[in-house]
């Protein structure tokens, strides 16, 4: 049986359109290297310039940052720690968000609604004044942790470097407002500047309104959060156009 020659010029072509596609793949996959390294670099610049905010949590198993307007982010340095104890992950998850509930219940929010026993994602906390947390499961990966000598903020960033080493597609950008972030899942995130010594907003919270809207929060009320309509760049490199209910500032 006589086999028919190739046609050099489709076999040229072939290997041409292959090429392009792995240099086209090559190029996104070092651009993405990229931004995850410039969004690093901007997150610690944005820690260190107020080291003392940032603190270990429970048996260096936690870190916290304090930002001075009252809001507290935390993050477990390792997302399996609390799997083994149902009790204590319905309690303590990978990342919470706290802030004072005060401004939300003047906007008409029932707080015994959004934060009922059903609903482990919300729930009240703080001492002398009620604060919301906003809790979010990660995963249940065992994360390299830093060293603790290494201090809190070496941890955090070492949480950050584990997330997207081990959930890529959680990173994001907002092109339009010079933006990075991680995505916490359920339509929220948290975003930082790309360049925070040239803007005033260095961090954002950034939350679905809905929970808040089912609970009878009037959202256009709120005074210290506001409703954002914004564009934010997914790891598929997919352009969203997404509405938010925003916490921002130098510091939060």
């Amino acid at each position: 049986m006589q086999l028919k020659k190739r046609n050099p010029v489709v076999a040229a072509l072939a290997i041409a359109v292959l090429a392009l596609t792995l240099g086209a793949c090559a190029a996104k996959q070092e651009d993405r290297s990229s931004a995850v390294s410039s969004a690093r670099a901007a997150l610690a610049a944005i820690l260190n310039a107020i080291p003392n905010f940032t603190t270990f949590g429970t048996d260096n198993n936690y870190v916290l940052f304090s930002a001075p307007s009252n809001i507290d982010l935390e993050f477990a340095c390792d997302f399996a720690f609390n799997e083994s104890d149902p009790s204590y992950k319905s309690q303590v998850k990978d990342f919470s968000l706290s802030f004072f509930s005060d401004e939300f219940v003047e906007a008409g929010l029932d707080l015994d609604k959004l934060c009922n026993p059903q609903n482990e994602d919300f729930r009240i906390g703080g001492q002398s004044f009620p604060k919301i947390v906003v809790s979010w499961e990660l995963g249940s990966d065992s994360l390299k942790k830093s060293n603790p000598e290494a201090g809190p903020i070496e941890a955090l960033l070492t949480v950050f470097d584990e997330i997207l080493r081990s959930q890529p597609e959680r990173f994001l950008t907002d092109t339009d407002r010079g933006l990075y972030g991680i995505d916490l899942g359920r339509g929220d995130s948290i975003l930082w500047a790309k360049q925070p010594s040239k803007t005033k907003t260095d961090f954002i919270v950034s939350l679905d309104p809905a929970p808040f809207i089912a609970a009878g929060a009037k959202v256009e009320k709120l005074i210290n959060f506001s409703l954002v309509r914004s564009k934010i760049k997914n790891s598929e490199g997919k352009v969203v156009e997404v509405q938010k209910l925003e916490r921002s500032g130098d510091r939060l």
